[in-house]
């Protein structure tokens, strides 16, 4: 009798401490909505303000993100290799939901490339997934200074889901 006892004052104030605990509040890094892992394609202008995508340059992750300070205005973009080779520290306006900079920044992937980004946008629930999933959008357009056409390129597409599905 006494056993039983024991184990319904056990199995009360296990459930007393697990039922008091609230939901925490999820904390986002300083640049907030603008990080994120990202699925893009990239784009060539071929005529004025006519874009066709670069030969298999579709699809491709794309990665946003704080920097060690976690300052609101700093931003990496990096495409890890997938496209150019390309990781640099971007200016950010959370508020805004834009990033990017009209003076060249230097290439962390590798030396003697600067890169420049502008029109830097994120979009919130402003695209759908491969599974039709709404999603945030994210655009902007880059350029290298190795790039011997000196070509402008536009980089659209949607915030990764994490859904198997959703993967290319």
């Amino acid at each position: 009798m006494m056993n039983r006892k024991l184990i319904y004052l056990f199995i009360c104030t296990l459930f007393a401490f697990c039922s008091c605990s609230d939901d925490e509040k999820i904390d986002y890094t300083a640049p907030g909505i603008l990080a994120g892992e990202w699925w893009v394609t990239y784009y060539q202008e071929t005529a004025p303000d006519k874009w066709e995508v670069i030969g298999n340059y579709k699809n491709l992750p794309l990665y946003t993100y704080n920097s060690a300070a976690n300052k609101a205005d700093e931003l990496f973009v990096d495409d890890q290799g997938e496209f150019w080779d390309f990781k640099v520290k971007a200016f950010a306006n959370p508020g805004a939901l834009s990033f990017g900079s009209d003076a060249e920044l230097p290439n962390l992937s590798y030396e003697d490339c600067n890169v420049v980004i502008t029109e830097g946008k994120v979009m919130f629930n402003a695209a759908k997934s491969k599974t039709g999933i709404v999603t945030d959008s994210i655009c902007f357009k880059v350029k290298f200074s190795d790039d011997p056409d000196q070509l402008v390129y536009k980089v659209e597409g949607h915030k990764r889901t994490g859904w198997t599905d959703d993967e290319y």
